[in-house]
């Protein structure tokens, strides 16, 4: 897809999540689909390169939340597809005070949060290191817009080919009731 194709965005789960840890991702024989479960390839389309991702939750003013992306890629052997899966980002959000509005889709109980990392505990992002006049920096495959200061946050993540792409959630504060994420497709 191109990168002047401004896309609307959707949200990620047509129901929003509650879950108090991820579930387990391993290879499989059923293709993965359901809530939160986006397919990527449609026939005649280009994959696109990257999903834009704005988290939020119900909850507290700087209560956490994690999302997990998962991408999934199929291997095929005569009749027999084995479905592979690979986390792509593992981020922690901070709610600030920035909400939907009443009768919209994000609802003027839901908040955004204004702060996202990579999660304390994932290692694997892959880094580039580059030193400036600044002092050194690194950036990984991942793009956070993280403005704090009660301002909407997302994040920018290739998919790497994949041929589907996963939200999972896990709350982390006893605030956080149900949560979910809009996309676009880049």
């Amino acid at each position: 897809m191109s990168d002047d194709c401004a896309r609307p965005l959707a949200k990620a789960l047509a129901t929003d999540a509650t879950d108090t840890s991820f579930a387990s991702k391993v290879p499989t024989l059923t293709e993965p689909s359901g809530n939160g479960v986006i397919d990527l390839v449609r026939s005649g389309v280009l994959v696109p390169r990257q999903v834009l991702a704005f988290p939020y939750a119900t909850g507290d003013d700087d209560a956490t939340f994690d999302l997990r992306l998962v991408g999934w890629k199929s291997l095929r052997s005569g009749n027999t597809v084995l479905w592979i899966p690979a986390v792509l980002v593992q981020a922690t959000a901070t709610l600030g005070t920035s909400t939907g509005v009443a009768g919209a889709p994000v609802a003027a109980t839901e908040r955004f949060p204004d702060t996202l990392a990579l999660h304390a505990t994932v290692t694997a992002q892959g880094k580039t290191t580059d030193t400036d006049s600044g002092g050194a920096a690194s950036s990984g495959t991942v793009v956070f817009h993280s403005p704090v200061n009660n301002l909407i946050a997302y994040m920018r993540v290739p998919l790497e080919g994949f041929q589907k792409v996963e939200f999972t959630f896990d709350s982390t504060h006893a605030s956080v009731t149900a949560m979910n994420c809009l996309y676009a497709l880049l």
